[in-house]
């Protein structure tokens, strides 16, 4: 259903154009942040390392230059320490002091882990990579892309004459590429980028962005991960995640576990700009902050929310794990998706009075779920090519933990020290707990097993990651696509908590419609519709004092695999006044066909 109706493009523009861990066995593996690469290709923006890490607890400084699932995906200055080309090539260089949005900073994350539970010979051990630092255990490896599936995928992408650095390379693998020779420590994931300015994604069975990590865990489990992206309107609200792991020693692994330790924090920006919060970076620093709704759908006392008309048997056997902003008790008026009030904001801090009243800052629906984990069974099962693999099938149903976030260092969770590895081991495989009865902040997980892991045999999981907003059923007329989630809830006004909450309340329709999406993704094997082309331009001004746009009629000329043909009809031109996440006007429409360059200009 998702191909009709997408044969013929308007190309959008921009103006732009469109606990201190006690004993040995408790002890960190070192990770170099500066090491990281960011996943920015879909609305969804995020820092992946090779020690196994997806951004980072912020009590650790030197992870403070990771992004945290940042979304709409939003640039920030620290990131620009990392050598983070795919910011500057598109929004120039933002300094940290001429931000005057540094408190809405879309950042809903404090670190993502991969866990690996193992019992061996009696000897029990409990891998993580998140939120926390890395367990001792864990060291980086080079994934062998020259002899992987991937060797011959990539675009040797570069940054535009526009932007910073121009000419410098922005992916770090394509087909001919080097592959790195670093210390694994050192090395950066592999980034690959299927597409380019003027063309469609040259290989049609992959996303538009992947990152490709790997590392080696207690008893020979190697781990590699691979995230795929997408910019496509119905596939950009949400980044999908292969973990695959692999018993590389001579030990039978039985009662071995899988699965992910999250942090989710969906209203970081939304309490930031009144209390503070260090520039929007998540720290847990204040309890005004500890008010969100945390669901999983599995628990024995699940509950959706109530003002979406969804009802719980819409999520029943999804798996899936979510959280949206509450009401905080810190707060005399109802706050849930954190309304902006001028005479609220931090006068310290260096916010943007220049939003209206009544905007919702914390509007999302945040959520992490299961597309496949096993061969056969009533549902969640691989796609044709991961069925051909040989994949070992877990024995059980997937289980989930959380354990409650008090403060920035007091987070109650396992693997802080005050448990044994034994002791961390049954807290993981023990059975799934209820949801929490009233809004707090919390860590959460999902196990899957026990598996029967041979030598030399392979488990999979594959997960999605992603986000819902009531903005995709505000359909903009003039375009007939949802407008932009600033832009909704830009107009949203001071319209009364009751009818806040009931606009809110269809991101969780939305959370729904974008898992469906990401399904499938999955099960077509990572091919989806094609999104049109990106268009290089160049930005100028004229005698009169207005901006201007000039792009070749590359794009127009693209052939689209899908249909032997070029299908561009013509160009959309956007201008936000306030920030790269919108909101977007459009100001004008501009047909293809005319050949050579076209040149747009009106702008202020």
């Amino acid at each position: 259903m998702f191909l009709d109706g997408l044969k013929k493009w308007w190309l959008p523009g921009l103006l732009v154009l469109s606990l201190v861990l006690a004993g040995a066995m408790h002890s960190q593996a070192q990770v170099v942040y500066s090491a990281a690469r960011h996943m920015t290709r879909s609305l969804v923006w995020l820092s992946f390392t090779n020690s196994g890490t997806s951004s980072m607890h912020y009590q650790v400084t030197a992870s403070r230059v990771m992004m945290r699932m940042s979304y709409p995906g939003e640039l920030y200055a620290l990131y620009a320490l990392l050598g983070t080309e795919e910011f500057v090539e598109y929004w120039g260089d933002k300094a940290w002091g001429s931000s005057q949005q540094k408190a809405f900073m879309n950042m809903h994350s404090a670190g993502e882990g991969v866990l690996v539970l193992t019992n061996a010979g009696g000897e029990k051990f409990v891998s993580v990579t998140g939120p926390r630092p890395p367990t001792e255990d864990v060291v980086p490896l080079n994934y062998d892309i020259a002899n992987s599936k991937e060797a011959s995928w990539g675009v040797q992408t570069t940054v535009p004459n526009r932007g910073v650095g121009s000419g410098s390379t922005t992916s770090n693998w394509w087909q001919g590429g080097t592959p790195q020779s670093a210390d694994p420590a050192n090395l950066r994931p592999y980034e690959i980028h299927n597409f380019d300015y003027g063309i469609y994604p040259p290989v049609q069975n992959a996303a538009e962005e992947v990152h490709i990590t790997q590392w080696q865990t207690k008893h020979d489990v190697v781990v590699t991960r691979k995230a795929h992206s997408w910019s496509h309107q119905d596939f950009d609200d949400f980044f999908i995640v292969e973990l695959e792991f692999e018993n590389k020693g001579s030990q039978q692994l039985d009662d071995t576990y899988l699965g992910v330790m999250n942090s989710m924090y969906v209203n970081n920006a939304g309490t930031a700009y009144r209390w503070g919060h260090e520039g929007g970076l998540i720290t847990y620093r204040r309890t005004q902050a500890l008010d969100d709704h945390y669901r999983y759908s599995e628990a024995s006392n699940f509950t959706n929310n109530t003002l979406s008309g969804l009802s719980p048997s819409d999520f029943q056997g999804k798996y899936i794990m979510y959280q949206w902003d509450g009401n905080s008790p810190s707060s005399f008026e109802e706050d849930t998706g954190d309304p902006y009030f001028p005479d609220l904001e931090r006068t310290a801090f260096p916010g943007s009075k220049n939003r209206p009243t009544g905007m919702p800052i914390a509007p999302a629906f945040q959520f992490m779920a299961p597309l496949a984990f096993r061969n056969s069974g009533a549902s969640h099962m691989f796609n044709a090519v991961d069925q051909g693999e040989g994949y070992v099938d877990p024995q059980g149903e997937p289980l989930s933990h959380w354990y409650e976030v008090f403060g920035r260092r007091n987070i109650d969770d396992p693997t802080r020290g005050a448990l044994s590895m034994t002791e961390q081991y049954d807290f993981f495989s023990s059975s799934t707990m209820d949801n929490p009865s009233s809004e707090q902040m919390q860590w959460e997980d999902m196990i899957f097993g026990p598996y029967s892991l041979g030598p030399g045999q392979k488990a999979k999981i594959i997960l999605a990651y992603g986000f819902g907003v009531g903005s995709e059923f505000d359909i903009n007329p003039q375009t007939g696509y949802a407008n932009d989630i600033t832009k909704w809830a830009w107009e949203m006004g001071d319209n009364g908590a009751d009818a806040r909450k009931g606009l809110l309340a269809k991101g969780e329709v939305a959370m729904l419609r974008h898992l469906e999406h990401a399904q499938f993704a999955y099960d077509n094997e990572f091919q989806i519709p094609n999104a049109p082309p990106d268009v290089n331009f160049f930005q100028g001004s004229n005698d009169q004092a207005k901006i201007t746009l000039t792009w070749s009629d590359k794009s127009e000329r693209a052939i689209n695999p899908e249909y032997g043909e070029a299908d561009v009809i013509g160009y959309r031109v956007y201008r936000s006044i306030w920030q790269e996440t919108g909101p977007w006007e459009l100001v004008d429409n501009i047909p293809a066909g005319g050949g050579g360059d076209a040149t747009f200009s009106g702008g202020t």
